[in-house]
């Protein structure tokens, strides 16, 4: 019998409604400008607050309808496309003790209502936890223009967000959840079908509220994986032996400055990354290798920045056929990469025979041919040519 483990691909993912923080606690408030969100309005959020001696965790969740980015202490910790789907970041590690620090969300709406929401828990050594939620006390002000992510911007003139509800309100819904209040688990290996031959086995469930999300993944040297958190680190997950089910299933955080990835790819003794640097966030393709020889991952470099970001941003990295080069793929909200040669003859004039129906909601609007794209290029990621464009995300 063929034997396929398909477990790490069975992870717990809410539905698009699932809003609830997955641990107990205050529930924050949905803060916006004013009462009515404007169309294409961006806002900027602002809380300073002190930090006491002994930390040992702080984990930040938070959403924006209907995207947000978002800055601990003029350092970017994530950006989010996806208002349904909460993002969750560890930053402990970036919160400065007995002094103060300052988060900046920029929140943009993109029609109707318009919200956002932070929830900040901080745990001590000696067992206290405090909590920064999401309220009134917030300082908000419109179009703050460059410079609204600094530690020392000026708050002179801002006014207190408005609160808008409870996480849970209207018309962002009820937070769902499982029955029991417990946290989604994936489906058993028993509910799920396989074809005929096959057999099926869950090997890990991911923590959502510890490592977020999981968008992509390849396989690795040694019978491991390595996988990205949406909006978060990557991982290096050690499969259970066959039969064992979750049991001695191992996942480790890399230390490598770099996550946030839609696209892995183990090629050419490199794990290759289109993703964001957890600093900056410059997104691009990425090599990560193994500098020193010891088997662990820490050296970083930018191959090619690329302009994009998000569900239609740059995407995935693929092996070619030949196994001699590589192949990226973005979304039409990446602009065309400079590129030495092209299959595709470049003409992709905007000429309508017919006037032109924009998406009423606006998506996408004003973006223009050529579109997503497919792109060749070498493992030190030099010479890229084009293959194929006009792709949507």
């Amino acid at each position: 019998m063929l034997e396929l483990v398909l477990a790490p691909l069975l992870l717990a993912l809410p539905s698009a409604s699932t809003l609830q923080p997955q641990e107990d606690g205050p529930l924050p408030q949905w803060i916006w400008l004013t009462e009515e969100a404007g169309a294409d309005q961006r806002v900027t959020f602002v809380r300073e607050f002190s930090v006491g001696a002994g930390l040992v965790s702080a984990k930040l969740e938070g959403s924006c309808d209907n995207s947000l980015d978002l800055y601990l202490n003029g350092q970017q910790l994530a950006v989010s496309p996806e208002w349904q789907i909460a993002l969750s970041v560890d930053v402990a590690s970036r919160l400065t003790p007995e002094e103060q620090n300052r988060l900046s969300l920029q929140g943009w709406n993109e029609s109707g209502p318009g919200g956002a929401w932070l929830r900040l828990r901080m745990e001590y050594e000696d067992g206290r936890v405090e909590w920064l939620l999401s309220d009134e006390s917030w300082w908000a002000r419109e179009d703050v223009g460059t410079g609204w992510s600094s530690r020392e911007l000026s708050l002179e003139g801002w006014s207190h967000a408005v609160e808008l509800g409870e996480l849970g309100v209207d018309p962002w819904s009820l937070p769902l959840g499982t029955t029991d209040g417990k946290p989604p688990h994936a489906l058993e290996a028993s509910e799920v079908e396989v074809p005929e031959g096959f057999e099926i086995e869950l090997v890990y469930n991911v923590p959502r509220s510890e490592q977020g999300s999981w968008v992509s993944l390849t396989s690795a040297p040694g019978g491991t994986l390595i996988t990205s958190d949406q909006y978060g680190g990557l991982y290096r997950v050690t499969p259970s032996p066959l039969g064992a089910g979750e049991a001695g299933t191992r996942v480790e955080r890399l230390d490598v400055e770099i996550g946030q990835a839609q696209g892995l790819l183990w090629a050419f003794d490199s794990l290759y990354v289109v993703g964001g640097t957890s600093g900056s966030g410059e997104p691009g393709l990425y090599r990560v290798t193994d500098s020193d020889g010891d088997g662990e991952l820490d050296r970083t470099e930018l191959l090619r920045g690329l302009d994009g970001w998000g569900e239609h941003g740059p995407h995935a990295v693929v092996l070619s056929p030949d196994g001699r080069s590589l192949y990226v793929i973005a979304g039409n909200h990446t602009t065309l990469t400079e590129t030495s040669a092209s299959r595709v003859p470049r003409i992709w004039g905007e000429d309508q025979l017919l006037p032109r129906l924009p998406d009423p909601r606006g998506h996408a609007v004003g973006v223009m041919a050529p579109g997503g794209w497919v792109c060749r290029t070498d493992p030190e990621g030099r010479e890229w040519e084009l293959i194929a464009c006009g792709m949507r995300n």
